[in-house]
């Protein structure tokens, strides 16, 4: 049975484990913006997610790693004219990327990527 990769499938006891393991901690990053008239505006968010999850999965074996819920918006500015775009400024992008970190790194995880 493989190991579990997704943060919000395990418990508080079984992420306490995790820190024990050097775990990695994956946080993916993607935008929710216009992609043209026949694409939804999930897509950057939902691959850097996905390739996150196979990312962890084929670590397995050499280095534990754990895939952290998607944080689903960017910096985007530049698509807002384009319809269906959700933007955040630096300052507020910079503040939710280091509050993920942080919890993180206060439950123990000293190993990060995003992705």
């Amino acid at each position: 049975m493989r190991s579990e990769v997704r943060w919000d499938r395990l418990t508080a006891p079984a992420l306490r484990e995790a820190v024990k393991d050097k775990t990695v901690v994956i946080i993916p990053l993607g935008a929710t913006e216009q992609h043209g008239p026949h694409l939804p505006t999930q897509v950057d968010w939902r691959s850097a997610y996905e390739i996150s999850l196979r990312a962890a999965r084929l670590m397995a074996g050499r280095q534990r790693a754990l895939v952290t819920p998607a944080i689903p918006f960017g910096m985007s500015e530049h698509h807002m004219s384009l319809g269906g775009t959700l933007t955040l400024d630096y300052a507020t992008m910079a503040a939710v990327v280091g509050c993920v970190v942080r919890s993180a790194a206060r439950h123990g995880f000293e190993r990060g990527s995003s992705c």
